[in-house]
């Protein structure tokens, strides 16, 4: 039969791999809807500059979606309808991957700071906060709103002590 491990890895990679190229995907179109409607209200002209803007995002939305779904048909090759129900325990969330992921940034960010690399170790807390505070807006409970938030100003405040120095 093999070994359910090795599914099960290929299972979560393909799993993971999807749902967050669906928030990707997400992120981008909601950016793309704020981008136009800011673009609009605002007194300026559409330029190409704004055209080729979002037109970059709409080809990044489309890949997304995309590797979406080859990722979805990928996983559902790996589980046979006998395994579906084994594995259906498995719960993957974008939002829990790009917490994990931020954890991860976190961590790096110090040892570059360790390391006296200093604009590696901002540039991780940048892009760590910007995804905290996505999580932030996403959050669905305040329990886990006031958690994000925590977080932010703790990332935040680590940004400014920096910037300072």
């Amino acid at each position: 039969m093999g070994d359910s491990g090795g599914m099960l890895d290929h299972v979560q990679r393909f799993s993971e791999q999807m749902v967050l190229c669906v928030k990707a995907a997400i992120v981008i179109a909601d950016g793309c809807k704020r981008y136009s409607i800011e673009n609009a209200l605002s007194s300026i002209e559409s330029s190409d500059n704004h055209k080729n803007v979002l037109s970059e995002a709409k080809k990044l939305e489309s890949i997304c979606t995309d590797k979406a779904q080859v990722s979805r048909e990928l996983y559902y090759k790996c589980l046979s309808k006998q395994r579906r129900q084994s594995f259906s325990q498995i719960k993957v969330t974008a939002e829990r991957l790009i917490f994990l992921h931020v954890i991860d940034m976190c961590k790096q960010a110090v040892l570059a700071e360790r390391n006296n690399k200093r604009d590696e170790c901002l540039r991780k807390y940048r892009i760590s906060c910007s995804l905290l505070k996505l999580l932030h807006s996403d959050a669905k409970t305040p329990g886990d709103r006031n958690t994000l938030q925590k977080y932010i100003s703790i990332v935040e405040h680590k940004l400014q002590v920096l910037t300072l120095h």
